[in-house]
Order: structure tokens, then C-alpha cells, then sequence
């Protein structure tokens, strides 16, 4: 069970895990982020630093880790560890655009809250072996994003994460040192009967890779820091992904590039097609004008 939750624990809370210095400092960033758009909500770190000198104001509540593993595990080992009776997870390279109490109010009706990935990370180039579980799955069933998870503290959630847990254990066992936990947590959550509402991507907006959006972002996924470890390299700067992102409004694709974010809607495409055309018409002419120029030159030598 949960056990940090009681009768008397606060209703809603962000929750953030972290024990290594460099996503400790990741946090404190992304933590600020909420703290400007969401005001005093209560904000709780897991960490296996007994003592986190953070600025004034950003953790309220800082629990123990029992694992320093610096990588997928610690998110797997103690994400039960909330002292929240509804639970916003954020990864440590989350930046809140504006607040995201609505997802509260997700979970009058859901257990579980989450975002699809863009693509299935699975293990990557490692081969998995014939019998894993994971190809025992339906196709079909999504791979979901663990960076951004609202959950309720109750008995079925609890059982989904000690079944991620074991899931994970197992991943480490029989596949690879160091899995991704994403694997693990689509089996765990296939095979739970939890109710989950799929976030559409303006919840978890990663903006280091390409994806398209509809309305306006919220949530940006990528590193707030170069950091030494386990996850996703920096991949550009999230104050320009913000700008860039929510420059625009409805269908819009956006993709990172040498740290540098681009956005185009449909609009702004076309408006780059007919530029390339009338280039091409006005390339096409001058050739077409050269050429002209030298029959006329070699008809005078000749």
C-alpha cells in the first residue's frame, strides 16, 4: 500500500524523485516552474540525501530513498513513496508552462493519468529474449510515457506499482543492466485492470525530438540542465521551446535541431513552399536566360 498516505495526508501534491546531486538541482528547476504557476501547492521530494539544501519554499515534504541506483529504478522503487492522496509525478526535466490542476480533476473518474509515447523505447538495440513478457503483449497495447504520471492512492494503483516493481526486477534480470522502466510499467499496467486516461501531448510536450500539438503546451519535457546519468542528453534550451511551441496556435509540428526548437503550422508551410517554387521558377528563368545568352554569343563567334 501507500504507505505515507493517511486519512489525515493532503489531498493533492506534485512528487518528484531524485538522489543523485545533478537531478536533485533538476528538480529544484522544474519545481520552481510549478511553484510559479500552481502557487502553494504542496510539492514533495524522494531522495537519498538526508539533507537537501534547496532554495527556501520549493520541497515541503523530502522522504527517504532506500536505493541510490541513479537511474530508471529509483522512479519504479519509489514512486508508492507519495505522502498524496492524488498524485502528480513529474520527472526531474519537467517544465510547467502554466499549472495542470485539471489533471486533479482527472482522477475524480480515473485511476491512472498519462501521456503515449512518441515511440516505443522498449530496450532499444537489445535483443529481448523469445519468452520475455513483453511479446506475450497484443499489438496495439500503447507504450505510455512515465515522465508524467497523475495517480490516485488506492489499493489498485498500489498493486500496479509493486507489479511494476517486479516487472522491472525482471528486466533487470533477464534483459539488460539498467532497463528503461517504460517496458515494464505498459506490461504492469496491460495486466492490472487500471482505469488510464490517455494526456494528449500538450501534457507532455517532449520538445528535444519532433512531435505536433494542437493547442497550447503545458507541459515541456526535456533536460533543465546538462546532467551526468541515466536518461535523455540535453537537447535544447526550454526557454525557447516554450516560446517557440506556444508562438503558434491549433495543428503545428515542432522539431529540436542543434539546440535550436522550429515550429511551422499549416499556414507557415505553405508560405515555405511557395517561397522554394518561386525560387525554383526564378532559377529555372535565369538558366533558361544564360543559356539564351550563350547561343547568341557562340552564334556571333561562328
Amino acid at each position: 500500500m501507500f504507505d505515507n498516505v493517511s486519512a489525515s495526508s493532503p489531498e493533492r501534491g506534485i512528487l518528484y524523485i531524485a538522489t543523485e546531486d545533478d537531478f536533485i538541482e533538476e528538480a529544484e528547476k522544474s519545481a520552481q516552474s510549478v511553484r510559479e504557476t500552481m502557487g502553494e501547492i504542496p510539492i514533495a521530494l524522494v531522495t537519498s540525501r538526508k539533507w537537501v539544501d534547496s532554495p527556501p519554499g520549493i520541497f515541503d515534504i523530502v522522504l527517504e530513498s532506500q536505493t541510490n541506483s541513479g537511474d530508471f529504478g529509483v522512479k519504479v522503487q519509489n514512486i508508492h513513496k507519495t505522502p498524496f492522496k492524488n498524485t502528480i509525478y513529474f520527472d526531474t526535466d519537467i517544465y510547467l508552462g502554466e499549472g495542470v490542476n485539471e489533471l486533479f480533476e482527472i482522477l475524480n473518474e480515473w485511476d491512472v493519468a498519462a501521456a503515449h509515447n512518441l515511440t516505443e523505447y522498449n530496450f532499444g538495440e537489445v535483443n529481448v529474449p523469445k519468452d520475455h513478457p513483453l511479446n506475450t503483449l497484443p499489438e496495439g497495447v500503447p507504450e505510455y510515457n512515465t515522465g508524467v504520471i497523475a495517480f490516485k492512492s488506492n489499493e489498485d494503483v498500489s498493486n500496479l506499482f509493486s507489479d511494476w516493481r517486479e516487472e522491472y526486477r525482471y528486466d533487470c534480470d533477464c534483459v539488460m543492466d539498467h532497463p528503461p522502466d517504460q517496458a515494464s510499467f505498459r506490461r504492469s499496467l496491460y495486466n492490472s485492470g487500471v482505469g488510464i486516461h490517455t494526456l494528449t501531448r500538450e501534457y507532455n510536450c517532449i520538445f528535444r525530438t519532433y512531435g505536433r500539438v494542437s493547442r497550447r503546451v503545458k507541459v515541456f519535457h526535456g533536460r533543465l540542465k546538462e546532467v551526468n546519468g541515466h536518461g535523455a542528453r540535453q537537447g535544447g534550451d526550454v526557454t525557447d521551446a516554450v516560446q517557440e511551441i506556444n508562438r503558434l496556435e491549433k495543428n503545428r509540428v515542432y522539431f529540436t535541431s542543434l539546440g535550436k526548437t522550429v515550429v511551422t503550422n499549416r499556414k507557415e508551410e505553405r508560405a515555405i513552399i511557395l517561397f522554394r517554387l518561386i525560387r525554383r521558377i526564378k532559377l529555372r528563368d535565369l538558366k533558361t536566360m544564360i543559356g539564351n545568352l550563350i547561343k547568341d554569343l557562340l552564334g556571333r563567334i561562328y
